[in-house]
């Protein structure tokens, strides 16, 4: 995902499973139904940016 600005992507994951494998994380959905927000304007991530 390219980046126009220096401030990192934030991801906010709802029902997922993460795990680590050789160094690697791996992500999967978990109950058929994960939600991935990526960048979003939301009031709590606008927050946690200010912090």
């Amino acid at each position: 995902m390219p980046s126009t600005s220096a401030e990192p992507h934030i991801m906010l994951l709802q029902l997922c499973r993460a795990k680590t494998d050789y160094g690697e994380v791996i992500l999967a959905n978990s109950f058929y139904c994960t939600k991935v927000i990526v960048d979003e304007s939301i009031p709590e991530i606008e927050d946690f940016r200010t912090k």
